[in-house]
C-alpha cells in the first residue's frame, strides 16, 4: 500500500517530468498564467508620464507577439477576436488596479512571429492618441524593478528564506512558479506578489478574464489568509504572516537604515 508521503513524492516526480524536463525539451505551449504574468509585469514596470494636467498616463496600445505554436494553442477552440477581448479586459483590470490612466482606449493586437521563442512573450507598448504614437518595447528579458528596495524583501517558510526583487512573483505548487511550494493543499498557481509604490501587494494568481474555458489547472479562489484574516488581495508589510493552504509564510523586509 502506498503511503500519503509516497504518493506525494510520486506526484512530485511526475509533475517534474511533465513540467520540467519535457517542457524544456518541447515547449509545446505558453501557459495562460504565464501570459497573464507577462501582462502584469508590463503594467507594473511602466513608468507613467505626467501630463500638463498632472495626470499619470501610461500607454494604451499593447502589441502582443507570441511564437506561432503558442499563438495556435492560445486561439485553439476560440478565435483571435475572442482572445483579444479577453486580453484587453485583463489589461483594463490591471491598469485600474494600479490606479493608472491610459492615454486613450485600451487597444490590443495579437500577433505571431518565429522571432519569438516558444514560451516567450514580446510586448510592444505605445501611446496612441490620434495619429501620434510613441513606441516602447518590452520582452521578458528586459523587465526590471525600478528600485532596489524590492530586493530587501523575502519570504520565509519551511526553514528556508527566498529573496524577492522581481516586479511580479508567482507562488504555487506548479514547478514553473517563481516560488514553489510542495504543500498539496496549495493550488498549482496559488497567488502572486506584485511590486508597486515601494511595497509588495498580494493578488490572486490570475483573473478569470484571461483564463480559457478549458483551463483546468488554476483554482482562482484558493484558501489564503494574511494575519489570520481571509483575503486574496492586500498590501503587505514586514512581519505579515501569510497562510497558503497549510503552508505558513512570513514577510521579511530588511532594515535599510
Amino acid at each position: 500500500m502506498i503511503s500519503m508521503n509516497q504518493f506525494d513524492r510520486l506526484e512530485t516526480i511526475a509533475q517534474r517530468l511533465i513540467e520540467g524536463i519535457f517542457s524544456r525539451l518541447f515547449h509545446t505551449q505558453l501557459h495562460p498564467a504565464d501570459l497573464a504574468r507577462h501582462l502584469a509585469v508590463a503594467v507594473e514596470t511602466e513608468q507613467p508620464e505626467v501630463s500638463q494636467t498632472e495626470s499619470a498616463h501610461i500607454p494604451n496600445y499593447y502589441d502582443i507577439t507570441l511564437n506561432p505554436g503558442d499563438y495556435s494553442q492560445l486561439v485553439a477552440g476560440s478565435s483571435v477576436e475572442a482572445e483579444v477581448i479577453r486580453l484587453r479586459n485583463y489589461l483594463t483590470w490591471l491598469i485600474q488596479e494600479a490606479n493608472y490612466q491610459p492615454v486613450g482606449p485600451i487597444r490590443v493586437m495579437l500577433e505571431k512571429s518565429d522571432a519569438v521563442r516558444p514560451g516567450k512573450v514580446k510586448i510592444k507598448t505605445r501611446y496612441v492618441n490620434g495619429n501620434d504614437g510613441k513606441h516602447r518595447t518590452k520582452t521578458k528579458e528586459a523587465f526590471f524593478v525600478a528600485t532596489h528596495n524590492a530586493g530587501q524583501w523575502a519570504l520565509q517558510f519551511d526553514d528556508q528564506t527566498v529573496s524577492l526583487g522581481e516586479p511580479v512573483i508567482r507562488i504555487g505548487r506548479a514547478l514553473d512558479n517563481d516560488v514553489i511550494l510542495g504543500d498539496q493543499t496549495v493550488s498549482r498557481y496559488h497567488a502572486q506578489l506584485r511590486w508597486r509604490n515601494g511595497i509588495y501587494h498580494l493578488y490572486p494568481p490570475v483573473q478569470p478574464e484571461v483564463v480559457s474555458e478549458q483551463e483546468k489547472t488554476l483554482r482562482l479562489n484558493p484558501h489564503t489568509t494574511v494575519n489570520a484574516e481571509a483575503t486574496a488581495q492586500c498590501a503587505l508589510k514586514h512581519g505579515d504572516v501569510l497562510t497558503f493552504g497549510s503552508t505558513v509564510l512570513h514577510i521579511i523586509v530588511q532594515d535599510n537604515s
